[in-house]
Order: structure tokens, then C-alpha cells, then sequence
């Protein structure tokens, strides 16, 4: 009987335990059948933290008038390679808001996607195959290199020409210059101001080098609205309504259920 007691005693604390989800992980057969349907755990981090934010609105215009609105917004640190996009845009068929937001977590090679909807809030995190981050990472690293890269102050690169026209975008005065080819014309408006300059926060950042080490502007400055017009009547517009360089932003995620897919022991 003394036996049947120490061994009641010795269980207890492990039915304690397991009465805690949130402290221990899932036993080897559910990591298995987890496996089996694509879920399995992926690292990532309970909040995440940004010094700076971009706020653009693009607007797209098919070749039948269809037309599209979406705001963005980027939050980054520019030293650090973690960054956030929030994507914000008005339902045609409801006619309700939709938020969506998608971080990118570099340090735990994991992308995160965001949802909230009747008050619910859910999301996946997804693995990143860690040979093509480290890929990335290496291309980041040339690309933010590459923005140290002084350009003369009156530097226009071929493809464009100035119209003398200029203006002012969120604060910041900006001058138009003008590319065409066969598909159509872009028309771009650059500020060199160096308060605005996120050629270093770009260079940091997955899938935005181009815009770092060259992107639309070629080393004019940084491009505060984008105005594009094919041959076909499509259009899309980029302007940009706000830049913070010091607004920080801390994304919570301890009030979503978020399934991990594609990651492994």
C-alpha cells in the first residue's frame, strides 16, 4: 500500500503538469500526427518591437476600370533585419475593413501571418528554409553595402528625365521625372531629403533590395509617389502619406491562436 502511495505521490506532479498546455509541448505521437498534417511547432517570438513606420497607399486600375484600394504599412528598425507589413483595405463585397499583418522574423528564420476577424484573432507561422534565408541574408548584407554608396546631389540616372515640376509629399519637397518605354510611362517624384532615406532600412529587409540599391529611384533619392500608366489603360499609384523614423510599435501576439506549418523537429 506504502508502494501505491509513493507512486500516486510521484504522479502527481506530472498530471499537474500536463494540466498546463502553455508550459509544455505536444508528446511524440501528437509532434507526430501534427507532422502528418503539415502543423508542427515553429520558433518564434511572443512580440515584436520597430523604432520607424512607412505608411503608402497604392491604388491599382485594370484595363476594364476595375479598381483596387490598399494601404501598407512597413514597420522596421533600420538596424535590425525583423520587419512587419500591415495590409489594410476595405471589402468591395461587404463593404467592411480588413487588416492583415505578415512579419518576417529573421532571427528565427519564421514568417508570420496575421488575422482578425469578428474578433477573432488567428494566424499561421511558417518555416523558412534556412539555406535560402541565409541566402537572403547575405544578399542583405551586400545590398545595405551598397546604399553606403554616395550619388552626386544633382545625380539623374538616363532612364529618367526631370520635368521641373516639384511638390510637396508628407512634408517632404519632392521633384517629378518621367521614364517611358513600349509598355507605358512611370512617373516618379524623389525627395533627396536625408531625413526620409531608407535606403539602409530597405537594404535590411527580405525581398526589398532592389529598392535599396537602386530600385525605382537609381540612386536619385527615395521615392515618394509612383505613378504608373501602361498602353493597355491599367494604371497603379504609390504615394506615400507618412514617414516615422522615431513612432516605436510593439505587435503582441499573445491574444492570437497561431498554428505553426512547415517546421520539424
Amino acid at each position: 500500500i506504502r508502494g501505491n502511495a509513493e507512486e500516486k505521490e510521484q504522479e502527481q506532479p506530472q498530471q499537474a503538469e500536463s494540466a498546463r498546455p502553455n508550459k509544455k509541448g505536444p508528446n511524440f505521437m501528437e509532434r507526430k500526427m501534427m507532422q502528418a498534417m503539415g502543423l508542427n511547432n515553429v520558433a518564434y517570438d511572443q512580440s515584436y518591437s520597430f523604432t520607424s513606420s512607412m505608411v503608402m497607399d497604392i491604388v491599382t486600375i485594370d484595363s476594364v476600370s476595375n479598381k483596387d484600394n490598399m494601404r501598407y504599412t512597413t514597420l522596421f528598425s533600420p538596424e535590425d533585419k525583423n520587419f512587419a507589413l500591415i495590409f489594410e483595405k476595405v471589402n468591395p463585397e461587404t463593404g467592411k475593413p480588413e487588416k492583415g499583418t505578415m512579419i518576417f522574423d529573421m532571427k528565427n528564420y519564421a514568417m508570420l501571418i496575421l488575422s482578425e476577424e469578428n474578433g477573432e484573432r488567428s494566424g499561421m507561422a511558417m518555416a523558412m528554409p534556412r539555406d535560402s534565408v541565409d541566402a537572403q541574408n547575405e544578399a542583405m548584407d551586400i545590398a545595405a553595402e551598397e546604399v553606403n554608396e554616395e550619388y552626386p546631389e544633382d545625380f539623374v540616372h538616363p532612364m529618367y528625365v526631370p520635368t521641373g515640376k516639384s511638390k510637396t509629399i508628407a512634408g517632404y519637397r519632392c521633384d517629378e521625372y518621367v521614364y517611358k518605354n513600349e509598355e507605358g510611362t512611370i512617373n516618379l517624384w524623389i525627395t533627396k531629403d536625408n531625413k526620409v532615406n531608407l535606403s539602409k532600412a530597405y537594404g535590411q529587409m527580405q525581398g526589398f533590395q532592389a529598392l535599396a540599391s537602386g530600385g525605382w529611384a537609381y540612386g536619385m533619392g527615395t521615392v515618394m509617389e509612383m505613378m504608373f500608366n501602361d498602353n493597355s489603360g491599367a494604371s497603379t499609384q504609390m504615394l506615400v502619406k507618412d514617414v516615422l523614423s522615431d513612432s516605436p510599435m510593439n505587435l503582441d501576439l499573445s491574444s492570437y491562436q497561431i498554428i505553426g506549418v512547415g517546421g520539424g523537429e
